[in-house]
Formats: C-alpha cells, structure tokens, sequence
C-alpha cells in the first residue's frame, strides 16, 4: 500500500482579463473529478485532497497546467 496524504492546493492565474476565476476553478476540478482515487473539498481558500502521494501529486501537477491550456501566462500554485 503506498503511503496517503492531506494536502491543500491553491492554484492561482496570473494576469487574467476578467477578474472572475471560476471557470479556471471548474476546469481544474475537472481534473479531481476524472480520479476516483482521490477525495476533496473545495474550500474559500484552496482544495484540500485525500488520496495516495502520487496521484495527488500528479493531479496537482496537471491543475496547474490547466490554466495555461486556458490562455494564462503565469500560475501560482501552493502546496501546504
């Protein structure tokens, strides 16, 4: 059994043309939504996930990619 962990992620578009950011919210759990292996909870400030260290790891890795398929130049991504 590999090893589980709680992590919370916050993934931030930089320099967007509208200040809304919910369809880069929506798109990125998309993302969590194809992996049943993984739960979360979408929180004001970020998603906590749940889940094996890789998968959630890699799930991460491709939300931060979302928002540059998205248009976006930058992405902040903070992983506590």
């Amino acid at each position: 059994m590999k090893g589980r962990v709680i992590a919370e992620v916050s993934i931030v578009p930089v320099g967007t043309k509208e200040p809304g950011l919910s369809q880069y919210v929506a798109a990125c759990l998309d993302v969590l939504a194809q992996n049943k292996d993984i739960s979360y909870r979408l929180t004001p400030m970020g998603t906590v996930l749940e889940g094996p260290v890789d998968l959630v790891l890699d799930a991460i890795a491709k939300m931060h990619e979302v928002p540059f398929g998205m248009g976006v130049k930058r992405v902040v991504t903070t992983i506590k």
